[in-house]
Parts: structure tokens; sequence; C-alpha cells
């Protein structure tokens, strides 16, 4: 009955099993095919067929290829060829492009075709760019290509006068897929993210684990160069904006403000960096809590001299107490000038209807830097000042002019008064000594950041007068 069973099927589906019994000579021709296909490509040389490659990746993705080691084709993972250790020129820039291997996947039906050669996507491995700060804005067009594109552990260096400003290493960056504009890498060891917007005239900029995020939006000119735009940033708890233009000889900070909880400020800024750098700035100090200076470690900042010596500036700080304020100083203005290290100074300070001048220097460069210091104090009333202060005293009122005259050893702490006179009064040399002293038993106590303190100051003048 079985027997019966299976001539039934037999003689029914005899057709089908033929039909399948030759479709697998068909498939075992159509794989062996598909291997000779991609086989073959590598027993062509491809290095005399470079014209080819080298226009379309002129044409298509604005590179010149100049010089590159050996091409070879690889089967798998996909159909590619790989150009080791090529040097790439980008456009018609100087910005030069090495890289390790320069993965090309072309179209599987175009593999022999050449003279109508297509590139589906290239992949770029192991990457260095060296490149000027100015130059920078040129990147765009690397970036900004309409076929597909990989970029993978791209190192960039930013140079100005051939020193390094600042050092981009890992960076991964893909015109398609999920991740598409999005670039990844790290920078002052630390990893960031940068999202392109808009034809790349909206970059947001977030340094991961840090709280630090930067909006910059590009105004873009008729010569397609990007040189207006705007920035707005958060780090941790501070908030700092402004506008910006550049061409090839400064950049301009305009509107700038800054907000934190210890400082705000508005500012007006221009760095030129053409014939050298130079910074110009005039600041407009809104509120400022005294807590700020116990943050400023003069040891720590002293450790980058090098760096210091090459700030060129000529700063300008206002500030102005604003109405039912509890601050000591109605108005402040300091003018700073820095050349190589040396930082030339002079100050005008306001409190009530008495004026504070000073004007002195500083040789940042020194191991153990001393602020040297000439002053005038325009007192209009004492018991006025005193009070200020919160001292009693019954001392009669009056005015009087006194001058001041010394240096400040900034990190050991020391003091020296070279000369204290007024009108009617000179300081001998055992009172010098004794101001000395008593100036850094109370205020120089510490730190040089303490002579500001508030309560030292009033423990200061009642020890004196």
């Amino acid at each position: 009955m079985i027997n019966n069973f299976y001539k039934k099927v037999n003689n029914k589906y005899q057709n089908i099993v033929k039909f399948l019994f030759y479709l697998r000579y068909l498939l075992g021709i159509f794989l062996i095919s598909i291997v000779v296909y991609l086989t073959v490509p590598n027993l062509i040389d491809f290095k005399k067929r470079d014209n080819i490659i080298k226009n379309y990746l002129n044409i298509n993705y604005g590179l010149e290829l100049e010089d590159y080691e050996n091409i070879e084709f690889n089967t798998t993972p996909f159909p590619n060829l790989k150009i080791k250790k090529a040097s790439l020129k980008l456009g018609s820039s100087l910005i030069e492009i090495k890289t390790q291997n320069l993965i090309l996947y072309p179209s599987i039906l175009n593999i022999y075709n050449f003279d109508n050669f297509k590139i589906n996507k290239i992949k770029l491995k192991k990457n260095k760019i060296i490149l000027n700060a100015k130059d920078i804005q040129l990147l765009k067009q690397f970036l900004n290509v309409n076929k597909k594109m990989l970029i993978e552990d791209l190192s960039i260096d930013v140079l100005k006068d051939q020193n390094i400003l600042t050092n981009l290493k890992k960076i991964k960056y893909a015109n398609y897929g999920y991740d598409k504009n999005i670039i990844h890498g790290e920078v002052f060891e630390k990893k960031f993210k940068i999202k392109l917007k808009q034809n790349y005239q909206n970059i947001d900029f977030k340094l991961i684990d840090t709280g630090v995020l930067i909006k910059l939006t590009f105004n873009e000119e008729k010569s397609n160069k990007y040189s207006k735009g705007q920035v707005k940033s958060k780090i941790l708890n501070t908030n700092l904006s402004f506008n910006f233009n550049y061409d090839d000889k400064k950049l301009n900070l305009e509107n700038a403000y800054f907000r934190s909880k210890l400082l705000s400020f508005d500012s007006e800024n221009q760095i030129f960096y053409s014939p050298f750098f130079f910074l110009k700035s005039n600041v407009l100090i809104k509120d400022l809590d005294p807590k700020i200076f116990k943050k400023i470690n003069l040891t720590q900042i002293l450790k980058y001299r090098e760096k210091i010596k090459k700030i060129n500036s000529e700063n300008s700080f206002f500030y102005e107490n604003k109405k039912f304020s509890r601050s000591t100083i109605d108005k402040f203005n300091l003018n700073v000038k820095s050349v190589h290290g040396r930082l030339v100074y002079s100050k005008k300070i306001k409190i009530l209807e008495n004026y504070l001048n000073c004007k002195g220097d500083i040789n940042l460069m020194e191991q153990y830097p001393v602020i040297n210091f000439s002053c005038v104090a325009n007192i209009k009333s004492k018991k006025k000042l005193l009070k200020k202060f919160s001292v009693k005293n019954n001392v009669r009122d009056g005015k009087f002019d006194l001058f001041i005259s010394g240096n400040i050893n900034i990190l050991n702490n020391k003091i020296n008064f070279f000369e204290i006179k007024s009108e009617n009064y000179k300081a001998l040399e055992e009172d010098l000594i004794f101001y000395k002293k008593t100036f850094e038993k109370i205020l120089f106590d510490k730190e040089f950041i303490d002579i500001f303190n508030r309560e030292k100051i009033k423990i200061f003048i009642l020890e004196i007068i």
C-alpha cells in the first residue's frame, strides 16, 4: 500500500522533481559565475587605470589623489578598491590629507566598465590633516559632498605661525546613514559631538560629560565664506553669547555678554592675528560677587607662563555699583596692557566721594612676580570713608591727599612700602616697617587675593589709625 502511495506521488510530481534537479546545476553555475566575476579583478593592475580613479575623486569628492603606495582589490566583506598610504589634496587649497587606507566601493555592475566608472561610497581610515587656523572654513567643501563618504580616525592639527593651537583626535564623520552629518571626536582629552545643520550654517557642539554646550549660527555672504555669525554657549551654570565677524587679519566679538552666579559682564573684543597676535577688549562689569576671588589660584595660573607670554593685549574694565548694593566700591576702572608677559596697569577707584588712583607694572615671567605700585588717594571725608568700612572712630573730619608707593610679592606674601606721605606727614623708616608688618600680618596672612577682603581691611584700618 505504501509502495502504491510513492508511485502516485512520483508520477504526479515527477516534473517538479526534475525541475529542482536541474535547478541545482543552474544555481551552481550562477554561484561560480559570481565568484569568478568578483575574483578576476584581483588580476587587474589598477595602477595603470589610476587616472580614471583620480578623475572620479576630483569631480565627485573634490579630492586630488597626488600619491599612494598601492591599489588592491578586495572581494570581502564587500567588493572594494583599497588605496594604501594615500596623499590627497583638498581641491585647489593647500590642505593635504594623509590617509593610511582610502577605500572605494565601486558599483558592482561597473567593476569592468572603466568608461563608466562609478563609486557608491568612499571610506578614509587613519587620517591626518595639518592646517592653518585661517583655513578651517575650507573643510566645509571636504564635508559638503553629495556622494557617500565615511571618515574614521581622523586627526587634525590647527596651526598658527607653525605653532599648534589645538589638536582634534579620533574624529568620525559620515554624510549618510543614522549618524549623518554628526561628528564625533576628542579635544583636550575629552570626547565631543558636533551636529551640522542647514548646510553647515548651524553647528551644535557638545563636550561630553562636561556640561559644555555651544551653538554656532553662521551668516553666509555672497562670497560663500562664513565670516559673520553668532555664538551661544552654556558651560555648567554659565551663559556666554556674542556676535562675531572675521577676516584675514582680525576677529571681532561684539555684543558679548557673560552671566554666572558670581560674575556678569558685557564686552566688545577684537582679536588680531595678523601680523601678530593681539587682543583688545572693553569690559563692562554688571555684577560681581567678591567670592569669585577665592576661586583664583595664582600659582596654577603662573604655570602657563609661556602661553601668557604670547598674549599681547590692551584691556579696559569698568564697574559701577548699583543703587542699594552693599558693595564697598562705587566705581572702578582698570586699564591693563600686556606685552611678552609684562603687565602695565592703571586703575581708578571711587568710594563715596573719595578717589584712589594707582599705576604700576608686573613681570609675570619672573620666578617670583612683583607688583610695583604708586598710588594717590584723594580723601574728601575721613569720617565717611571710615564709616563705609564700619570703622567707628572719633577722628576729626577733613580732606587730604595721601601718596603711597611700594611693591608686592604676590607668591611670597610680602609687601614693601617705599614712601607714604601727605601734606603734613611723611612716614619714617620705622613707620614703613610697622605698616609692612601690620599689612602682612592682617591682610597678607594667606594669599594675595585675600588683601581685598573687606573685614580684613577694617581690622587693618583699626590697627594703624
